[in-house]
This record gives C-alpha cells, sequence and structure tokens, in this order.
C-alpha cells in the first residue's frame, strides 16, 4: 500500500508540476465542492504571522495560520528544495470560521507536507470540543527529505469555528504545506426531515 501511495505522489507531481506552489493536494477528500463545505490551503511563501491562507474557498470568513514565536522558530524562504517552510517545537495554529448552523457531526480532512526526525508525524487535534483523529493516509515519503499524510478529525457537534492544532511528537517539526476540507452534516433529526420534505416534492410532481 505504501509503494502505491508513492507512485501516486509521483504521478501526481508529475501532472501538476507547471503549480508547484500548490501542488501538495495528493489526497482530496471525495466530498469536496458539495453543499457545506470549506476548503482552504497554506503555502507559507512569506514569514507573515499570522498569514491567511493562500487558496481560500470559505464562505464563512478568512482562515489563519500563526505559529507559536520561540528561541527555534524560524521560517525558510528555501529549505532542502522547499520553498515556505517554518520550523517549530511548540504549535501552530489553523483558525478556520466554518457554518454558524448548529450541525451534528464535522469532518476536518487535513493534508500537511513535512519533515521531522524519523518521519515522525505530528498530533493534530481540534478545539473547541473533543476532536478524534483518524490517519487516512499514512505518511509517506516523497523527497529525501519531506513527508506527506493526511488524517481526519471528527467532531461533535460542530462549532462555528475551529482551531486546529498541529504540535510536533517530541521534535522539531518543519511544515512546508497544509490543504484544510472541511464538511457538516445535519443532526439525523434534520435529515429526517430534509429525506420528508423530498418525497412530498416528489409525490406533488
Amino acid at each position: 500500500m505504501k509503494g502505491a501511495h508513492i507512485l501516486a505522489i509521483a504521478a501526481l507531481m508529475v501532472a501538476v508540476s507547471p503549480l508547484a506552489a500548490y501542488a501538495d493536494d495528493f489526497f482530496p477528500p471525495q466530498w469536496r465542492g458539495e453543499s457545506g463545505t470549506t476548503m482552504q490551503q497554506w503555502t507559507f511563501n512569506t514569514s507573515a504571522n499570522p498569514t491567511l491562507a493562500n487558496i481560500d474557498n470559505n464562505p464563512y470568513g478568512d482562515p489563519t495560520a500563526s505559529i507559536t514565536p520561540s528561541a527555534t522558530t524560524h521560517w525558510w524562504n528555501m529549505w532542502q528544495g522547499h520553498q515556505g517552510v517554518w520550523k517549530f517545537e511548540d504549535f501552530m495554529y489553523l483558525d478556520i470560521p466554518n457554518t454558524p448552523i448548529p450541525n451534528d457531526t464535522k469532518y476536518i480532512w487535513v493534508q500537511f507536507t513535512y519533515y521531522a526526525a524519523g518521519g515522525a508525524m505530528p498530533q493534530l487535534y481540534s478545539d473547541p470540543g473533543e476532536s478524534m483523529m483518524d490517519v487516512v493516509y499514512p505518511p509517506v515519503q516523497i523527497d529525501p527529505y519531506f513527508w506527506h499524510a493526511a488524517v481526519q478529525l471528527t467532531l461533535h457537534p460542530n462549532p462555528s469555528f475551529e482551531r486546529i492544532t498541529i504540535e510536533p511528537m517530541d521534535c522539531t517539526l518543519y511544515i512546508d504545506q497544509v490543504v484544510v476540507d472541511t464538511i457538516c452534516f445535519p443532526e439525523p433529526s434534520t435529515l429526517m426531515l430534509l429525506a420528508l420534505g423530498a418525497v412530498a416534492v416528489l409525490r406533488r410532481r
């Protein structure tokens, strides 16, 4: 499976090479672009901290990324062949506004390109509320230094605003790019009412 992921990434890198600045969107969720979704991407091409998303398909507001300042925090314009890389040992925060409707469930799909000792994947979680992290695409090495992975966070119920935290696992972390998709689902009773409404419309027709 890991070999298949590497081959898929290699093919995608060749296919999108003219858009290298936005290339690390290897595993988009199948539900991207559907009703109730958002999508935002950071390439960190400047040292601005906090910084707005480079790609912002979020109708609810402006998503931002910020990195905890410290003696070890540093932005590299170019590091190991990757442009726009943040080095840190504390936290990176992704603040994403979302729908104000208090739906039952929210999925947050996060792809990230990173370097860490031994390829150690960082921990991701979201506030407010409790989030559960599922690794949907385990880390695969895309060059001698950098790895790419995708995880999904699940929130019950969904907040109108979430802060995603990226935390290194006992090592220095280098983040090159991050892509975040979100989708919100109504509670089951609301879905039932919507389904009944659709049936009623069809019967009238």
